[in-house]
């Protein structure tokens, strides 16, 4: 007892075994639970804020291009030709993001862009009774205005990430029950060209964090993290250009 100095928040530790992540790994995450996930993410898009203005598109394609600048380090880890296959999916991209600007447009029109979370991936998530969301972008707004569609993908390439596609067609499944948000053709192409993005920014992250490693296992890694998100990196630009 005694006077009040300050207020204090009370911290509770989360249970690390429930991390969605470590639970993806193990192959221990459930139908039910991904159910539950998709929920709750369409409960909280459909009361999120609509962003005022309108997407910026070249600002998009700048990150998305920004990730020439790792090109150098995996030409001299990779067998592949990352040079090549990166300005290839750079072309692939501003020809979809052409074609698209119009639905982009009608969908942000139509309330689909809104504030979300703007990180939401397996490392945030924690599968308890109920799935709980946490650590959302708060340093910059551009990152959390975003279709939902980009949100979707950007949790979505996880499951891709641990082999676990049938977890994704649950999920796409079940959120489309609760807020349907795939209205036209186009916008499983828009899905798909906001996976192709997560997993270019993803393969951006693991290199720079590979270069920077101070330990020969960190490193290596890293790489390996890097290789994977390149190979989905590659199959989703690949899908981009046939469809």
């Amino acid at each position: 007892d005694g006077p009040v100095i300050d207020f204090a928040v009370k911290m509770h530790r989360m249970d690390d075994t429930r991390y969605m992540t470590t639970l993806l790994e193990n192959h221990l995450v459930s139908a039910n639970q991904v159910a539950q996930i998709a929920k709750k993410l369409a409960a909280f898009h459909r009361l999120a804020e609509r962003i005022p203005e309108p997407p910026d598109t070249s600002w998009w394609l700048k990150q998305f291009k920004d990730v020439r600048q790792v090109i150098g380090f995996l030409s001299e880890n990779l067998e592949d030709n990352p040079g090549e296959v990166i300005d290839q999916a750079i072309r692939v991209v501003e020809n979809r993001l052409s074609r698209l600007a119009p639905r982009i447009l009608q969908r942000y029109r139509d309330g689909f862009y809104i504030d979300g979370h703007g990180d939401l991936h397996s490392g945030n998530i924690f599968l308890l009774d109920e799935p709980v969301f946490f650590d959302c972008i708060e340093f910059n707004d551009k990152f959390r205005h975003l279709d939902v569609l980009d949100e979707m993908a950007f949790f979505c390439l996880d499951l891709d990430y641990y082999k676990q596609p049938e977890l994704e067609d649950l999920f796409l499944k079940h959120y489309q029950e609760h807020y349907p948000c795939f209205i036209r053709e186009e916008d499983q192409q828009l899905y798909l060209l906001f996976k192709c993005y997560r997993a270019n920014v993803k393969l951006k992250v693991q290199s720079l964090k590979a270069l920077q490693a101070s330990n020969p296992d960190e490193r290596r890694h890293r790489l390996q993290r890097a290789f994977k998100y390149y190979q989905l990196f590659k199959r989703y630009s690949h899908m981009l250009q046939k469809g």
